[in-house]
């Protein structure tokens, strides 16, 4: 078994993975940077919510399915009046996970070199 230092190094990594992936999709996003900071907040309160969420016991997986449904379009509605419809859609599609992160780390790539030339 694990012991507790080797626990927090796991869930450090853990914690520094999630910003990395937050920031890669954060840049696919056509908002501004005002607008970019308020779903950045709100996709960490919602990973930390799945984390809660994922410890609570359901009796039948049917019952853990809707109320994680529902957990999904409750937390994302405040954000429907704010962003566009596009940007919704590609959060759906990161909650969902139909969102490509190697391809988005491939493009940040390509600019770079692109720059440097």
């Amino acid at each position: 078994p694990p012991t507790d230092a080797q626990k927090e190094a796991m869930k450090k990594k853990a914690e520094n993975r999630k910003d990395e992936f937050i920031a890669n999709f954060i840049t696919t996003l056509e908002a501004d940077d005002f607008q970019k900071e308020i779903i950045k907040q709100s996709l960490d309160d919602y990973f930390v919510k799945v984390t809660e969420f994922s410890k609570l016991p359901f009796e039948h997986s049917s019952q853990r399915k809707d109320a994680f449904d529902a957990l999904k379009k409750e937390h994302f509605t405040e954000l429907k009046n704010l962003i566009s419809e596009s940007d919704m859609n590609k959060i759906d599609e990161l909650l969902n996970g139909e969102f490509d992160e190697k391809e988005t780390k491939k493009k940040k790539r390509k600019k770079r070199k692109k720059n440097k030339d």
